[in-house]
């Protein structure tokens, strides 16, 4: 029985390494769809790796334990990440050795006791497994990850994601908000939705590399938190593919219907190979690059997916959505999502802050000082003096 909870437990816990190597090579990836490979890569291995934990707590009473990078901080550090970069090469190697590992402790649990009906739960396990990561093949025949280690303490950022996490070659960063207002979905106007719906793919990226953030930084965390954020993390990696994608197919109808000259030569010149314009700011990613995981959580889980519950309702009660079901479909699985998400905020706050007066006035605080987050990725991307750039701001 011993030999089995150990693989059981070594599979659990590369199971979770390697989803969360996969949400850094997310920040690595510069394509949305590379993105969404890595987010439904990652969400494959964390949704085993839970699956395993509830069997081990329901069939050998497992505790629940955290995780951490203890045992592998000098090998992500020095290898596969810099401050301005990521070496995907290196990481991919690194991703593919786990895997071998994976393959070999899963043939142990296999070789244990095959024919004995004592052990069938746990061959059933290792088939299910199997079924999922089998194509994986061993390196060489000695494990690259001989230990398994299990955090401890309190929640801690122990490593920081490259500090240039670069925008889709699709686009192309153009004017500042402050110049120009970002774009808003319109319950009527077809030409300023196309441009919204392109715009509205890269706020749902930032939500996916905030998540990825967390995922791969922080530190002595239950393996529910890594599921949650990864969860997130590959929602909304679905919502910016499918926004862009949308965007994308309404262009040959502009042409037809359309008399908006600006959108129209949008459309022309990425037709011909140019990009699509967003702001200056892109998805204000460097507001976050710094941001603790109690801010992350208010900013994007609280603050923001929470209240985009009821502002997707409103936009699937509108002549627009009327007109294109498939889009009113896709704002109520949308809708779902940022219920969950905005779940996941208010959950890891608790769990944080267990007491309710101490949460209280940490919210009031982030709050407070939103706006001056915000500046940090307007100033990262304007030639103003931060000073002036706040009495902009304040205007």
């Amino acid at each position: 029985m011993d030999e089995a909870v150990k693989s059981i437990t070594h599979v659990l816990y590369l199971l979770t390494l390697k989803s969360r190597f996969h949400a850094l090579s997310l920040l690595g990836a510069t394509s949305f769809p590379s993105k969404l490979a890595d987010a439904k890569l990652a969400f494959d291995a964390i949704f085993l790796a839970s699956i395993l934990e509830d069997y081990l707590k329901r069939t050998y009473h497992f505790s629940a334990r955290t995780l951490t990078w203890k045992g592998q901080l000098d090998t992500v550090a020095d290898c596969f990440i810099d401050e301005k970069t990521i070496n995907q090469s290196k990481l991919d190697q690194f991703i593919n050795s786990i895997e071998s590992d994976l393959s070999m402790h899963l043939q142990t649990l296999k070789d244990i006791h095959p024919n004995h009906l004592m052990y069938a739960s746990v061959h059933f396990i290792a088939k299910m497994i199997d079924q999922q990561i089998g194509s994986y093949k061993p390196i060489g025949n000695d494990l690259i990850f001989p230990d398994v280690y299990w955090g401890s303490d309190e929640p801690k950022k122990t490593l920081k994601t490259p500090d240039i996490i670069r925008l889709d070659d699709q686009f192309e960063a153009t004017t500042s908000v402050l110049e120009k207002d970002q774009v808003k979905f319109s319950k009527v106007s077809f030409e300023e939705n196309v441009e919204f719906f392109w715009n509205l793919g890269i706020r749902e990226i930032l939500a996916a590399e905030i998540c990825a953030m967390s995922i791969f930084e922080y530190d002595n965390l239950p393996l529910d938190f890594y599921h949650d954020m990864v969860k997130q993390m590959y929602d909304e990696s679905r919502h910016a593919n499918f926004y862009i994608k949308k965007s994308v197919e309404f262009f040959p109808i502009a042409k037809k219907r359309s008399s908006d000259e600006r959108l129209l030569a949008i459309i022309s010149n990425f037709e011909q190979g140019g990009k699509l314009p967003v702001p200056k700011e892109k998805n204000f990613i460097e507001a976050f690059l710094n941001a603790s995981l109690t801010e992350r959580l208010i900013l994007l889980n609280i603050r923001t997916e929470a209240p985009a519950v009821a502002r997707l309702k409103d936009k699937m009660d509108s002549p627009f959505c009327d007109e294109f079901p498939d889009i009113k479909e896709s704002f109520s699985i949308d809708r779902n999502d940022e219920i969950s998400h905005g779940s996941i905020g208010y959950k890891w706050l608790r769990h944080l802050y267990p007491e309710l007066e101490t949460r209280k006035k940490i919210l009031q605080d982030v709050d407070s000082y939103r706006g001056l987050l915000l500046a940090t990725s307007i100033d990262a991307n304007s030639e103003d003096e931060f000073l002036e750039l706040l009495e902009r701001l304040a205007e």
